[in-house]
């Protein structure tokens, strides 16, 4: 939803709550250059009527670990809405390094993480670090080690499931699909 004008992302919003009903959580990427920009996608966002927001890093100018924690708590300030952080380096330029994301979480700025920064040994170090974080989900990006993480305690996303037969995906997890 980057490249949308604000009319466009609230069709899309709109169109999306919806069919959705609310029979499945409805996240929205609010995802800019700016922090401030951020808020108001996701003040648009929330209106509309979303469960969850999920945002990056802000991304062009050159940004430090505390300006991305500066960024995420001010979205969540403005907006009283659980925030997914994603990291995702190769469109920001900015690895959401393992300190940042676990302070976040204890801080109760993030819900979640998305990891599609291909940093297997980071993500792995987020999930030993927040295993006993109530209310934490953590997702990983890497189809090539989402068995290991599983393992470990992440949450399997759609996509991994779409590519593959469930019955792998259900025996890391102790149980039949279902």
């Amino acid at each position: 939803m980057i490249f949308l004008s604000a009319q466009q992302r609230a069709e899309v919003l709109e169109t999306a709550h919806a069919v959705v009903q609310g029979r499945v959580p409805l996240l929205a990427g609010v995802i800019d250059p700016t922090t401030d920009r951020v808020i108001e996608h996701a003040q648009q966002a929330r209106t509309i009527g979303v469960d969850a927001l999920v945002l990056t890093s802000p991304f062009y100018a050159r940004t430090s670990q505390p300006e991305i924690l500066q960024h995420f708590r001010c979205v969540r300030e403005s907006v009283d809405l659980p925030i997914i952080a994603y990291d995702i380096p190769v469109s920001t330029h900015y690895k959401l390094e393992r300190a940042t994301v676990v302070q976040l979480a204890r801080e109760g700025v993030i819900v979640g993480l998305k990891d599609s920064s291909g940093d297997e040994a980071n993500f792995r170090g987020v999930l030993l670090e927040l295993q006993d974080q109530p209310g934490i989900s953590l997702f990983t990006g890497s189809e090539l080690t989402v068995d290991a993480s599983l393992l470990m305690g992440a949450r399997l996303r759609a996509r991994s499931c779409q590519r593959g037969p469930a019955r792998p995906c259900a025996a890391v997890r102790g149980g039949p699909p279902g």
